[in-house]
């Protein structure tokens, strides 16, 4: 989503009145936002739904038999594996979006929204299939990336406050005693820098935003 020029004394939802500009509004942007993350709220609902219809079908089974064990096997998969089989289900929707006429993906179109890129030479053209490949791997990747070093950081800091409860070190052998001394300086790096890796990721977001706002910027995201 891009344009060959655009007002810069002009607020982008004052641009879009203007004719000559293709770029959508930003509270459309924030609309094709909020259409995402429900999407992917709804992919998560639908597979934990599938979790529970296979618990339902195990439990019917007589424990010990085949259909019991493949069954208990295909949830366990499930749990472990869910927020992976959310990204793998994402791609392949944004995927099959984005190579159909609408060139977009599923969020973009339901508004819609047609991607294109910008040439050398300012000029709009039609997207590549590596484009069309690539935007569906960041917009599916990225989410699962985020969410699991947000899950990371959040177990490192709960298993940290239990450390700090504990008054009693058991060290059973040097070699475990180094070994742990490693593990914790990696944790204590990730526990310091995470927080700041954050928050520069929100704080480039938002300026991201401010800047598609204010007629600054033809890109509302960075990975967009």
């Amino acid at each position: 989503m891009s344009s060959e020029s655009l007002p810069v004394n002009l607020l982008a939802e004052e641009s879009t009145i203007d004719p000559r500009s293709i770029l959508p509004s930003f509270l459309e942007m924030e609309l094709v936002n909020s259409t995402v993350i429900s999407g992917r709220n709804t992919i998560s609902s639908s597979i934990d739904a599938i979790i529970a219809q296979i618990n339902k079908y195990t439990a019917r089974h007589q424990h010990g038999s085949m259909r019991y064990k493949i069954s208990a096997i295909l949830s366990g998969i499930c749990i472990a594996y869910k927020e992976e089989l959310r990204m793998v289900i994402n791609y392949m929707i944004e995927r099959r979006c984005l190579f159909s006429d609408s060139g977009a993906t599923l969020a973009e179109s339901i508004y819609g929204f047609k991607r294109s890129r910008i040439s050398s030479k300012g000029n709009l053209d039609g997207i590549r299939d590596e484009d069309r490949i690539r935007a569906a791997f960041i917009v599916s990747f990225w989410p699962y990336l985020k969410g699991r070093l947000d899950s990371y950081y959040e177990r490192l800091r709960h298993e940290r406050m239990q450390e700090s409860q504990c008054t009693h070190v058991n060290i059973t052998s040097e070699d475990r005693n180094v070994k742990s001394d490693l593990i914790g300086k990696i944790r204590k790096t990730v526990l310091y820098l995470y927080p700041f890796l954050h928050m520069s990721h929100d704080g480039v977001q938002l300026a991201y935003k401010f800047a598609y706002l204010i007629g600054r910027n033809i890109y509302y995201h960075p990975q967009w």
